[in-house]
């Protein structure tokens, strides 16, 4: 059985580091410290806005016209993947992330995703996969590329394991993302969403200073909303009641 070979202990881990991982992603789409939206497209915030109202539908049909204008661009690829995703996630009850504080989820029925959306997140996670890597082939250093592939990644491994609980593929996309934001900040130490997404992970372990040290880093970097982001992200619950993170936030915001 897989619960032999894989904790459920670890699967909650890595479903809740991919939950956190997608949220960021969904906040904000460039690498940049400015976290201004990657394509240069005035529907991008339109389009983001729906999204955060819900409005999947709208979302959907907006970056879909984003991307048709940026076909080669893996951003607007993973901006319509992300809106794609979260409506099928929205539709079969599997947003409820109080289900993931605990193993019990492992056990928690969904509705049937729909075969015709499975597809099209298939597609779309192939199609950014593709744009990265011809990008990556070019110049493995291209920061922005190493992104975009950690959040494409990020996104499969939250598809493989809450729509098709695949546990293992799902692990192996989300080390994947990891890795590819390690890396971002190792070419550029100042990238605020990778320090992010590194404070995620670190508290999504329990891990309260190396966590904490990312978010201040973070805010140095030039993302000053990382205070609320925090106390909004349920990423962080594990490590909420500690004082030295009230504390952070406080100063922070």
């Amino acid at each position: 059985m897989t619960g032999t070979l894989l904790s459920r202990f670890d699967i909650s881990r890595v479903l809740a580091l991919m939950l956190a991982a997608v949220f960021a992603a969904a906040q904000a789409a460039s690498p940049s410290p400015d976290l201004s939206y990657r394509p240069s497209d005035p529907l991008n915030s339109v389009a983001f806005s729906h999204f955060y109202n819900l409005d999947y539908d709208r979302a959907v049909q907006e970056f879909e016209q984003v991307l048709q204008r940026h076909p080669n661009d893996p951003f607007a690829v993973n901006h319509l993947l992300t809106a794609v995703l979260f409506r099928e996630l929205y539709r079969v009850g599997a947003l409820n992330t109080s289900e993931y504080a605990n193993d019990s989820f492992v056990h928690v029925a969904h509705r049937a995703a729909d075969p015709a959306m499975q597809k099209e997140i298939k597609d779309l996670v192939q199609r950014a996969l593709g744009l990265e890597e011809k990008l990556l082939s070019a110049n493995p250093k291209d920061v922005g590329a190493l992104y975009a592939r950690g959040v494409t990644r990020a996104q499969f491994a939250t598809y493989t394991g809450l729509i098709e609980r695949a546990w293992f593929s799902a692990l192996r996309n989300a080390l994947g993302a990891r890795h590819d934001h390690e890396r971002v900040l190792e070419l550029d130490p100042s990238d605020g969403l990778a320090l992010y997404h590194s404070a995620c992970a670190h508290a999504l372990l329990g891990e309260t200073s190396p966590s904490l040290m990312m978010l201040r880093r973070a805010f140095d970097s030039g993302f000053r909303a990382v205070a609320q982001a925090a106390s909004a992200d349920s990423a962080f619950a594990s490590i909420a009641a500690e004082p030295e993170f009230r504390r952070l936030v406080a100063e922070l915001l």
